[in-house]
C-alpha cells in the first residue's frame, strides 16, 4: 500500500518528554533524527521499546516515522495500537483521522472537534499541531490555523506552531504562486527564531524562503549562521548544497552536498543530484564511479545514463561513453519521455567521432546547433569530423561559421581551416583548374597568416606560408616562399632542438640550398661577381648543413659537385 510521502515533518517530539520508558537523551536523538529525516536511525531508538510499549506517544511517535517514509501499512499498524490503547484520548482521535487519510476514506469531521477539544482541556501542545497538520492534508484550508492559534495561546513560545504554520503557508505558496503566501511564512518562520534565535530548522526553512525570492545573498547567509553552530544539520547541508549548484558555485557544492550524502539517509534522487553536481565541479572520476554503482541495480536510469556519457568522454573512457549514450537515446525514444537536451546530441555526436562513427557525429552535433545556434564551439568538433570523413568544404564552412561567430579563435582553427583548404587545392580536379587551384592556396595563405599572427613564437604559421608560397611557386623562381622560410628557421634554431625539428630543418635548408643556387645561376648570366659569389656561399652553406644532418644526402651531395 502506497501514499504520498509527508513534505511536511513535523518536531514530532517537543511533547515525547511524556514517553517514561525510553531515555531522555534517546529522545532527544529521535527528535533530531526525525527533523533531518533520518527516518532509520529513530526506528532503531524506537522501535524495541515500541513492539512490546502501551504508551500511546511511543507508538504514535514510530507511526508517525513509518507515515514520513510512505510506509502506511506499518504506519496504521501503530496508529491501530494507539487507539486500541485508549479510544477516547486526543491522540487516538487523530490516529483514526490519520488511518483514514491513508484509506482515502472521508474522516469524521466529528473527530477533528473532539481532538481539538480534548487536546485544548489537557492542553496538548503536540496533539493540537498534529490536528492542524491533518486538516490542511485532508483539504480544510480554512480551519487549519485554529488548532495552532490554540497552541500558541497555550504557550507563546511553542516554536513548533511557528514552524508549522511556516510550512503550510510554504505549501499553499508554491500550489498558488502567490507572494502574499510566501510573506506569511516567512513571517512565521521568524516569529519561531524569535522566541529560539538558534533553531535550525527554522532558519534553514526561512532560506527556502529566501531562495523562492532569488534573494540568495540572504539564503546563503542563513544556511551558513546554521551550519556555523551546527555543522552536521543534515537539511541545512543538503540546502546549502542545492543552493550552492544553482548560484554556480561547484566547488561549494560539491563539498556541501557531499558532507550531507555521507551523512544522510539519501535517496537515490539525492544521488543523481550529487553525480550531477559532481560533474559541474569537474569531479568526473568521481562522479563516474558513482554511476557505474548506481547504475548496477538501476541499470535503465536516463539521467545517470547520460550523466555516464558526459563524464566518460571527459575521461576519455569514449567506448563507455558511446554505449551509455546509445542506451541513452533509446530510452528516450518514446515521443512521451523526458525531453533531450542540447548537450545530449553534443556529447553523443563528440563520443561518435572519437569512436570512428563520424557521419553519426555529424548529424548529432547538427542537431545540438539547430537547438542553440549560439553554441558556436560546435562548429570546430563538426568541422573535425568532416575532415575525418574527408569532406573538406563541409570542413571549411564549420570553421568559416565559427570565425564568423564573433567567438574569440585560436590559432589552431585557423591552422586547421588553412589545411583543409591545402587538401582541396590538392584534389586532382581542381589541380587542373589553375584559377581554382591559385585561389584556394591563397585562402590557405591567409589562414595561416593568422596562425603567425595569433602565435608569433611558433614556427607552424610561417612553415605552412612557406609551403603555400611553394605551390604557387613551384621552381621557386619568384622566391616567394624564402621570407617565410627564413622567419620559420629563426624560431625553430631558437628553439635548440635539432632532433626535434629535423625534418622541418631540412625541409627549409633544401629550400634555401636551392633558391640561392637559382640565384647564383641567375647573376652568372647577368655577369655579376659580387651575387655570384655571395649565392654560391650561400647555396654551399646549406647544402653542407645538409650533409651534416645525413652524410649520403644525394642531392646535397651532387649540389655541392656542381660548385666544385
Amino acid at each position: 500500500m502506497t501514499k504520498i510521502r509527508f513534505s511536511l515533518i513535523l518536531g514530532l517530539f517537543l511533547f515525547v518528554i511524556s514517553l517514561s520508558s525510553v531515555d531522555a537523551q534517546d529522545l532527544k536523538l529521535v527528535a533530531r533524527y526525525v527533523e533531518m529525516n533520518q527516518f532509520n536511525h529513530a526506528k532503531s531508538l524506537l522501535l524495541p521499546e515500541a513492539q512490546t510499549s502501551s504508551d500511546q506517544m511511543v507508538l504514535f511517535t514510530i507511526a508517525k516515522v513509518y507515515q514520513s517514509e510512505s510506509k502506511i501499512d506499518s504506519a496504521n499498524f501503530y496508529f491501530s495500537k494507539v487507539i486500541a490503547v485508549n479510544p477516547g484520548s486526543p491522540l487516538s482521535l487523530i490516529a483514526q483521522i490519520i488511518i483514514d487519510y491513508n484509506s482515502n476514506t472521508v474522516t469524521d469531521a466529528a473527530n477533528f472537534y473532539k481532538a481539538e477539544k480534548g487536546a485544548t482541556s489537557a492542553k496538548n501542545l503536540f496533539a493540537l499541531t498534529q490536528i492542524s497538520e491533518f486538516r490542511f492534508l485532508t483539504g480544510d484550508t480554512n480551519n487549519w490555523k485554529e488548532p495552532l492559534d490554540k497552541a500558541i495561546n497555550i504557550d507563546r513560545k511553542y516554536v513548533k506552531a511557528y514552524i508549522l504554520a511556516g510550512d503550510i503557508y510554504t505549501k499553499i505558496a508554491e500550489k498558488t504562486l502567490f507572494g502574499e503566501d510566501y510573506g506569511k511564512a516567512s513571517g512565521r518562520y521568524e516569529q519561531a527564531l524569535y522566541y529560539a534565535p538558534d533553531n535550525s530548522e527554522a532558519k534553514t526553512k526561512l532560506s527556502y524562503i529566501y531562495y523562492l525570492a532569488r534573494n540568495y545573498f540572504r539564503a546563503e547567509q542563513a544556511l551558513s549562521e546554521v551550519l556555523t553552530k551546527d555543522s552536521l544539520y543534515i537539511p541545512a547541508l543538503k540546502a546549502m548544497g542545492e543552493l550552492e549548484y544553482i548560484i554556480g558555485k561547484y566547488s561549494q557544492a560539491s563539498y556541501y552536498f557531499g558532507k550531507y550524502i555521507s551523512l544522510a539517509e539519501n535517496t537515490s534522487k539525492d544521488l543523481s543530484k550529487y553525480i550531477n553536481i559532481l560533474y559541474f565541479n569537474k569531479e568526473y572520476a568521481k562522479s563516474n564511479d558513482l554511476i557505474a554503482q548506481s547504475l548496477v541495480t538501476d541499470t535503465e536510469n536516463a539521467v545517470l545514463l547520460r550523466l555516464k556519457g558526459y563524464t566518460s568522454y571527459e575521461l576519455k573512457k569514449y567506448k563507455e561513453g558511446l554505449e551509455a549514450m546509445t542506451k541513452f537515446f533509446s530510452l528516450r525514444s518514446d515521443p512521451g519521455s523526458d525531453k533531450i537536451i542540447l548537450t545530449d546530441y553534443e556529447y553523443y555526436g563528440k563520443l561518435l567521432s572519437r569512436n570512428g562513427e563520424d557521419s553519426l557525429a555529424v548529424i548529432n552535433l547538427n542537431k545540438a546547433l539547430a537547438m542553440d545556434t549560439t553554441k558556436n564551439y560546435l562548429y570546430e568538433d563538426l568541422a573535425k569530423s568532416w575532415e575525418k570523413l574527408k569532406n573538406y568544404p563541409e570542413a571549411v564552412n564549420s570553421y568559416d561559421k565559427l570565425i564568423a561567430s564573433g567567438s574569440k579563435v585560436g590559432s589552431g582553427v585557423y591552422f586547421n581551416k588553412g589545411l583543409a583548404l591545402n587538401y582541396i587545392a590538392s584534389d586532382s580536379a581542381i589541380t587542373k583548374d589553375t584559377i581554382q587551384f591559385k585561389q584556394y592556396i591563397l585562402l590557405a595563405d591567409s589562414a595561416f597568416s593568422y596562425v603567425a599572427k595569433l602565435s608569433p613564437n611558433s614556427h607552424l604559421g610561417y612553415l605552412y606560408r612557406a609551403r603555400m608560397q611553394s605551390r604557387l611557386d613551384p621552381e621557386s623562381e619568384l622566391g616567394i616562399a624564402k621570407p617565410h622560410y627564413d622567419s620559420a628557421l629563426r624560431i625553430i634554431e631558437a628553439k635548440n632542438d635539432s632532433v626535434k625539428f629535423k625534418n622541418e630543418i631540412l625541409e627549409i635548408y633544401r629550400y634555401l640550398g636551392y633558391y640561392h643556387y637559382l640565384q647564383y645561376l641567375s647573376a652568372k648570366d647577368s655577369k655579376d661577381s659580387d651575387a655570384v659569389n655571395a649565392n654560391k656561399q650561400l647555396s654551399m652553406l646549406y647544402w653542407r648543413k645538409i650533409i651534416s644532418y645525413d652524410p649520403k644526402d644525394r642531392v646535397a651531395i651532387e649540389a655541392l659537385k656542381v660548385f666544385k
